[in-house]
């Protein structure tokens, strides 16, 4: 198991990973950045919202980066355990193989926009389990 070492930025065609609820551990490349112009259909009530500023990630294997459940995976730098974005749309046609394309928000902006940060320890000791009976840390 690895752990992450902060947030980075990518300038495209860096290795990266992600563990997905669908697909598990799956690996890809940085095939865009800083796009624009991305509408991504969220179905009634919603609808199709643009966005701007996101990177675009394809599988390196024989199966596609990601799948439907795979929103709100970290996708890191496998060299640097990085945090580069979090995973938010995919498609199933598409990128060099047609297996499809992952989209991610920029890690950075996310924590900005949040006002959250990553939680990193520097002694090497794990996290304590969150106490479920209080809620804290109680996640999906």
């Amino acid at each position: 198991m690895c752990e992450l070492t902060g947030t980075t930025q990518v300038d495209g065609g860096e290795q990266v990973a992600k563990i997905g609820r669908t697909t598990g551990l799956t690996h890809g490349v940085v095939t865009a950045i800083e796009l624009d112009g991305l509408l991504v259909d969220f179905g009634p009530g919603l609808g199709t919202l643009a966005f701007d500023g996101q990177i675009e990630v394809e599988g390196t294997g024989a199966d596609a980066f990601s799948a439907g459940g795979d929103s709100g995976s970290l996708v890191y730098l496998i060299e640097e355990t990085s945090a580069v974005g979090l995973l938010f749309a995919g498609s199933t046609g598409g990128g060099s193989a047609g297996q499809g394309l992952t989209f991610l928000n920029p890690i950075q902006e996310v924590l900005t926009r949040l006002d959250v940060s990553l939680f990193a320890r520097d002694d090497g000791a794990q996290p304590a389990a969150p106490d479920r009976h209080r809620g804290e840390g109680a996640g999906p």
